[in-house]
């Protein structure tokens, strides 16, 4: 088995080789490979499809449709396996007006996602969130920062 992963970017390296150790102590084999930044979006967000694994992150704000969604609609390339079920949720999401439904149907493609195993997501809840002096707005940031909405800040 193969584990592309992005070699420009914090903690993808030392996660994947932990990852790799771990399946190692059960037996499994993985091959881990560093591509630069170019490469690996070529890799994984391309036509190729030729990999097990990857390893990705990205920093997040506002609604999953304008972040995530790409993995799963082709958008971004062949990049998860997704049945018509989670593409129909998606789907569904985009026709709702209220922030309430929209997130009960993102918690439905959260739970669809795991029971099909398509994507297992890691979170970093630990982080440091610095600004200049001159942005305001930076105490309403509080939680993770996928969660957030940076439109509160401004600059003075």
């Amino acid at each position: 088995m193969t584990l592309y992963f992005n070699s420009e970017r914090v903690y993808m390296k030392e996660t994947a080789q932990i990852i790799q150790q771990q399946l190692k102590e059960v037996g499994i084999n993985l091959d881990v490979i560093p591509l630069e930044s170019t490469g690996f979006f070529e890799k994984v967000f391309g036509t190729d499809g030729d990999y097990e694994f990857y390893l990705n992150g990205y920093a997040a704000s506002g609604d999953p449709d304008s972040v995530v969604a790409g993995m799963y609609d082709g958008t971004w390339g062949v990049n998860l396996a997704v049945s018509d079920e989670v593409l129909q949720l998606w789907k569904d999401a985009r026709t709702v007006f209220t922030d309430e439904e929209r997130a009960e149907i993102y918690k439905q493609i959260q739970q669809q996602t795991k029971d099909e195993m398509t994507c297992y997501p890691i979170a970093y809840p630990n982080y440091v969130f610095v600004t200049t002096a001159n942005i305001k707005g930076a105490d309403t940031i509080k939680k993770t920062p996928i969660f957030e909405d940076y439109t509160k800040l401004s600059m003075e």
